[in-house]
């Protein structure tokens, strides 16, 4: 097998070989067919430049005017990659309800059991002590931190907020916020 030039195409290198005996026939394979390059019309080259100004967070206008690329273009792409962090996501739990039972699944499939789980005082949390977890707690409307335990839920509250300031000025169509999220967690 041997990697040739495809001219005249966007494919770029393609490896060609002989299949030999009684049908013998030139094959050529493409780096493209079967993966997330296969439908594009861009050439190899400039998919790598636009995946690595996606990964350093440059703005869809830097990367349209830096690659000389349409709008569309790279808005598309840029849906592209937030889908393909939410599959990521999404290979792991999501929980589209957060009632007790949904989120004690949740919990007893990712947390071993006598896990300290810090949490505010929602009512769905409730059961975390008769499951076998030692449930610490804060009450959010008299103190942000328990004067007695230190506890406090400080780090996941930072995290919503900082979610919320990545997304601001975002103009979300319905349904793009799980994408975004997702980014967000593939980023962090």
């Amino acid at each position: 097998m041997k990697w040739v030039d495809s001219y005249g195409t966007k494919v770029g290198k393609v490896s060609s070989f002989r299949k030999r005996g009684a049908n013998a026939h030139q094959i050529k394979r493409t780096v493209r067919k079967g993966s997330w390059f296969q439908d594009s019309h861009l050439s190899l080259g400039m998919i790598l430049r636009l995946t690595c100004m996606w990964v350093n967070r440059m703005t869809k206008e830097s990367i349209m005017n830096y690659l000389d690329l349409a709008s569309q273009t790279v808005t598309d792409w840029l849906n592209f990659w937030r889908e393909v962090c939410e599959d990521e996501c999404l290979a792991f739990d999501v929980v589209d309800e957060r009632s007790a039972d949904i989120l004690l699944e949740v919990i007893k499939r990712r947390i071993l059991p006598g896990t300290t789980i810090m949490s505010d005082c929602w009512s769905s949390y409730s059961c975390l002590s008769d499951e076998g977890f030692k449930d610490l707690t804060v009450n959010h409307s008299a103190t942000f931190v328990d004067p007695d335990t230190e506890v406090h839920t400080n780090a996941i509250e930072g995290t919503w907020s900082a979610l919320k300031r990545s997304l601001h000025g975002i103009n979300q169509v319905a349904g793009e916020f799980d994408a975004y999220m997702a980014e967000y967690i593939w980023r962090r």
